[in-house]
């Protein structure tokens, strides 16, 4: 019986273990209000690892279409969503925080299309995140750490 219970103890400490290394996924919500302007939002990834950290944000619609590169709806023409596409990463040096700003975008979120909804950030390395949106005021939130 001993033996069993170290068993699953050593599995028990393994499976976790394995939970908790890369790649290190992040969610951040809501990132877009419903609103008739557009004003700001911010996710901050903060780097507190010794090593550099390879980072990609996605600022997602409600179905999980990555929005980098698509035209904010009622922005300025030319006006459009950060973030990295496909596989691409971003070096983020240890200490160091990667600022990520855009315009939020008028219009729905429930309704879907190119109105941001949420962003997941992915590292290689251990990292923190927080969003910050401003609307009738600042909204800053510490986003959760997901297990992949």
């Amino acid at each position: 019986m001993r033996h069993l219970v170290l068993a699953f103890i050593v599995l028990a400490a393994t499976g976790c273990a394995a939970r908790t290394g890369p790649p290190y996924v992040w969610a951040c919500t809501p990132v877009n209000y419903f609103a008739g302007s557009n004003t700001n939002a911010t996710v901050f990834v903060y780097n507190g690892s010794a090593a550099a950290a390879n980072v990609a944000v996605k600022i997602l619609n409600k179905d999980g279409t990555n929005l980098a590169g698509v035209q904010v709806p009622g922005a300025a023409p030319g006006t459009l969503y950060p973030g990295q596409t496909g596989t691409t990463t971003v070096p983020v040096a240890p200490d160091n925080t990667l600022v990520v700003g855009w315009l939020m975008a008028q219009g729905n979120p429930a309704q879907g299309g190119n109105v941001a909804v949420s962003a997941r950030i992915v590292s290689d390395q251990p990292i923190v995140v927080g969003s910050n949106v401003e609307f009738s005021g600042f909204h800053p939130t510490v986003c959760a750490h997901m297990h992949p």
